[in-house]
């Protein structure tokens, strides 16, 4: 190539520039140029230039003083940090609806709303940066779809309280693993208590659990709430925030949900109302016991008595997560196969297949085994002696199991679904409930499944609820607005039935989605599992062990079952505490056809307003220090089950709580850094 020819590729970007300058000067907007305004600030004053659009806030420009520095537009993140003792202006506008802008303790709900109208422009300050750490700016104003996680965040350094959850991190791990290796030999989280063995709250809920109808009663509620679901969330008002699709199932549920795991095990899963309509059906009875199966009866295929559809399932609900928790349209849709798929399944075979195989929500089961209440039985010898099974087979007074389990046997609750039909059906009346320590059973159930046949269906559950734990709190309440968008297809309206047309998505928004679909299931499904098995083949290293590394990896992932969980709970402690009020207001007004009860004694709905929102923080970091705490507990127990050295399984737990420690890192700076 001719010299004079590379000189000009050198000079010719230069060239563009200064050419473009003057343009780029005179194109700036009027509201971001200080000289288009009479307005004059101290030298010691910051202007921040903040547009507030669907759905996020943008910081166009900063100003010292009446000094102009322009920074060039960014999209991807709204995260302003000061010093404090700042102070500081924000010049806010709106570049498409009404919205609102709050800043919790600086600017609060409590004072109003803020309300910012399009075409003007609206000045909030000085203000004095006089408490350091981290705040959310919000916008309280509905304005449509993705409004609840319409955040921006404030940081004023310094940060102490996260500089010292960092530190409280790290010195949960190493005080752990003292734990662990001042008491090398014991055997952790083994005790439990049988709860019907306790006088008079015992025998309350031995005579409730085995009255058919209170399992029926709690269904038929349930059942009732999820068809006014589906109703409000085709005829409701299209806008999530104010329908009870969304708020009940999305908030409230979801929130609950999650501590009736660790609480409960699969509590949910003997109220639930999804399966219900199939399996009155199949048994031709509704409280009665029944013999006369109106089903096929056909055997269920193998291959599929596994938890791979229920994680795909899980992982596919992740990818289309914005739509479904904004949208009464799509939620309603959910819902309606989700009651239309177990009626046919139930008339395939009568067992919960659907259940067992097929629903996305059975991760619960995946977590149970870290919950501090299972069934058992109250003596597994009287179970081995007693030869006719009517636990698994069934009795005049109850059906036999329907998750096709033998229940005076089982030491899993993965696949058990509290139905309590076993506690009805035993003729001795041995089965129980047994409160315990969280993931007692977890050893040996990962020894279990990973001895003959490595289980990767639940193993891959467990990688796909644990990275999407970490990956929901960023973009929930983060400030990512570009991911948002990505996950959104950029399309702004609410639906119901009436409206479903405006969600059809363009070219550019299906582009923009498959960005979400391939950084969604790239995480869950590749780069955490990849990371994790990288540590599982250093922890095998540093033990000098001769087991595979493939059995040591899928071994080790069961820890994250007691440690998702926690982190699943500090998620759903912020949905709850930022959301309460919509919930609320929507059971009295389930359709967002701006109905006040209250008004009709003198009162209005609730107000929305965070609660204990200088306390989230601190209210959510216990839960991440605790799954921390059981992650590592249980990656040591499963070791001494897997090695059969205690020595061996403090190794390789110490290299295995690198990870847990980063993992937890990480969210700690979500939600504090």
């Amino acid at each position: 190539m001719k010299p004079s020819v590379i000189l000009l590729l050198l000079i010719l970007p230069t060239i563009l520039l200064v050419s473009s300058a003057p343009t780029l000067a005179s194109s700036i907007e009027p509201w971001l140029n200080p000289r288009a305004y009479n307005i004059s600030y101290g030298d010691d004053v910051l202007v921040y230039y903040v547009e507030d659009f669907q759905f996020g806030f943008r910081v166009r420009a900063i100003q010292k003083g009446n000094v102009e520095i322009i920074y060039p537009q960014t999209e991807f993140s709204a995260r302003m940090v000061f010093q404090k003792g700042d102070s500081v202006v924000f010049r806010v506008k709106t570049i498409d609806v009404v919205h609102g802008f709050n800043i919790f303790h600086y600017l609060p709900t409590s004072e109003g709303t803020n309300v910012i109208v399009p075409g003007e422009v609206y000045e909030f300050g000085p203000i004095l940066m006089n408490v350091p750490g981290k705040f959310k700016i919000r916008d309280p104003v509905p304005c449509d779809a993705l409004n609840p996680f319409e955040y921006g965040d404030i940081v004023v350094e310094p940060n102490n309280i996260y500089y010292n959850l960092l530190l409280m991190t790290i010195a949960t791990a190493i005080a752990t693993l003292l734990y662990i290796t001042l008491a090398l030999n014991r055997t952790f989280i083994s005790r439990e208590l049988d709860l019907l063995g306790i006088p008079l709250i015992g025998g309350f809920l031995r005579g409730l659990l085995k009255w058919r109808g209170s399992t029926f009663l709690l269904q038929l509620l349930n059942l009732a709430v999820f068809l006014l679901i589906i109703i409000a969330g085709l005829i409701g008002n299209p806008t999530g925030g104010m329908n009870f699709s969304i708020t009940v199932v999305w908030v409230l549920w979801f929130a609950a949900v999650e501590f009736m795991i660790f609480f409960g095990g699969r509590v949910w899963c003997t109220m639930c109302p999804m399966p219900v309509l199939g399996e009155w059906i199949a048994r031709r009875r509704i409280v009665e016991v029944s013999r006369k199966w109106f089903s096929l009866n056909r055997k269920w295929p193998e291959r599929l008595d596994n938890m791979w559809i229920s994680a795909m399932g899980f992982l596919g609900i992740s990818l289309f997560i914005v739509w479904i928790t904004t949208r009464p349209i799509a939620t309603a849709i959910l819902f309606v196969f989700m009651i239309l798929i177990p009626i046919f399944l139930h008339l395939y075979n009568p067992k919960r297949y659907f259940c067992r195989s097929v629903c996305p929500a059975n991760y619960i089961g995946y977590h149970a085994n870290a919950s501090i209440l299972a069934v058992r039985a109250k003596d597994r010898e009287t179970c081995v002696r007693h030869r006719t099974k009517e636990c698994a087979s069934g009795s005049p007074t109850g059906y036999g199991c329907p998750w096709e389990l033998y229940p005076g046997g089982n030491n899993d609750s993965t696949y058990c679904g509290q139905c309590f039909e076993c506690f009805r059906s035993c003729p001795l009346d041995n089965m129980t409930l047994k409160l315990r320590m969280p993931g007692r059973d977890i050893p040996k159930v990962a020894l279990q499944k990973t001895t003959r046949k490595i289980r990767y269906d639940e193993v891959w559950m467990g990688f796909i609820r644990f990275s999407l734990a970490i990956f929901y709190e960023l973009i929930f309440f983060g400030t990512y607005n570009k991911l948002k968008d990505w996950a959104d297809m950029n399309r702004t309206w609410g639906a119901n039935w009436a409206s479903v047309g405006v969600l059809t998505p363009t070219v550019g928004d299906l582009a923009d989605w498959f960005k979400w679909a391939i950084l969604v299931s790239g995480i869950s499904l590749i780069l955490f599992p990849a990371i994790f098995y990288t540590f599982s083949w250093a922890a095998k290293k540093v033990a000098k062990s001769e087991i595979s590394t493939n059995r040591i990896f899928a071994a080790f992932s069961y820890s994250l079952a007691p440690y998702g969980q926690l982190l699943w709970m500090s998620f759903a402690v912020a949905l709850f505490l930022v959301n309460w009020a919509r919930p609320l207001n929507s059971f009295l007004d389930p359709f967002g056809f701006n109905w006040d009860v209250l008004a009709n004694v003198g009162l209005d709905k609730f107000q929305w307003h965070p609660l204990f929102e200088d306390q989230i923080i601190m209210l959510e970091a216990p839960f991440v220090f605790a799954g921390l705490f059981l992650g590592i507990i249980t990656t040591y127990n499963i070791g001494r089950e897997l090695f059969r050295d205690a020595k061996k399984a403090l190794k390789s737990t110490a290299v295995m709580t690198i990870l847990y420690v980063l993992c937890a890192l990480i969210v700690i700076w979500i939600i504090a850094g």
